[in-house]
């Protein structure tokens, strides 16, 4: 029995050492563990203090300042208004701005359709432009602007700059709303197809177009002069065949001007007014081929005075050949007043 205890008290002795050299084993492991987490903490932790130290060395650093703008492609923006823009936007060092805000920020100005920019450190900033095209010269209250294909209000009408100008459109709403944007759209696919019209065929008519009317669609008018000193002619279009009733109304001004008779009573245009008087059309309207309705200005007072005169002068003349060749007795036989006959009482 004596033996037994003894026994299991050794093999109890031994089981105690073994976990207490594998719990001595497990502690170092951790303490080994923890010290690399303190080190790995203690090198992110300068690494983190390096970068922040260098980002404050760079940002008050003058090197990667910007210094230079190089600005291409602009023609009516000025260069000085893109540059002072680039400049106020650029609050950070080159290396850290961002030229997306800064590209945002160009294309806010309204010539400017898109802007490109890219780095060339340290300090310069290249800056590629693409400015929108003028395509419609239209009136807004008593001004001209130029608006682009996308409805955009582009700026002012400036002659110093604009060479070739195009017809005035009026009814252009310019409203921010979308209602009135889908509207002035809708102004711009139809002023495409009047300048197809125009310019179309073989005869070339836009030349002599002055103003386009687009305020109501259904009822599209251009204003024509066909000659230097001659009037302006407004022609009612409608809202489509621009190109046939465009040359049929020309066609019938160039037959009024001429006194061409046959084209004339081709077109039914027999009004002896109209006829006599081609230099006072105002207005023609084809919208209907088969009816042309023409409208004629009332003849300013001086023109009037002036033929009442001049028919004064005539009759003046002709009373004074008269006298001349027949003597005062023909005179007075012409002018004397008819006496009614005398009633013989029975």
């Amino acid at each position: 029995m004596r033996g037994v205890t003894a026994e299991r008290r050794s093999v109890f002795k031994q089981k105690v050492i073994k976990r207490k050299s594998a719990s001595g084993k497990v502690t170092r492991e951790r303490l080994l563990s923890y010290l690399w987490v303190a080190v790995a903490g203690l090198v992110l932790f300068g690494v983190v203090i390096g970068i922040i130290s260098a980002y404050r060395v760079v940002v008050r650093s003058e090197v990667f300042r910007l210094s230079s703008i190089e600005i291409t492609g602009v023609r009516r923006v000025s260069i000085q208004d893109v540059e002072r823009l680039l400049r106020e936007s650029a609050t950070d060092p080159l290396i850290f701005a961002d030229l997306g805000k800064m590209r945002k920020v160009l294309e806010q100005m309204p010539w400017i359709k898109r802007a490109y920019l890219t780095r060339v450190l340290p300090d310069k900033l290249r800056v590629k432009v693409e400015e929108r095209v003028p395509f419609m010269l239209v009136k807004i209250g008593s001004k001209l602007f130029w608006v682009d294909d996308c409805a955009v209000v582009l700026g002012e009408f400036d002659m110093t700059a604009d060479k070739d100008v195009p017809p005035v459109v009026t009814g252009f709403s310019a409203k921010p709303d979308e209602i009135s944007r889908a509207e002035d759209l809708e102004r711009i696919a139809t002023y495409k197809n009047i300048l197809w019209a125009l310019d179309s065929g073989t005869t070339k008519y836009l030349s002599q177009v002055e103003e386009i009317d687009l305020t109501n669609l259904k009822d599209v008018r251009i204003t024509v002069v066909q000659g230097l000193g001659e009037h302006p002619v407004e022609i009612a279009l409608g809202h489509r065949d621009f190109r046939a009733r465009v040359a049929l109304a020309m066609d019938i001004l160039d037959a009024l001007r001429t006194r061409d008779s046959a084209r004339l009573r081709n077109y039914q245009v027999l009004d002896p007014q109209v006829l006599s008087n081609p230099e006072l059309i105002t207005f023609i309207s084809v919208v209907h081929p088969a009816q042309i309705a023409i409208k004629l200005a009332r003849k300013p007072v001086d023109s009037e005075r002036a033929d009442f005169a001049e028919r004064r002068t005539e009759k003046a003349m002709q009373v004074a050949s008269l006298v001349k060749t027949r003597g005062v007795s023909a005179l007075q036989q012409k002018t004397a007043t008819p006496t009614r006959p005398r009633r013989v009482e029975e």
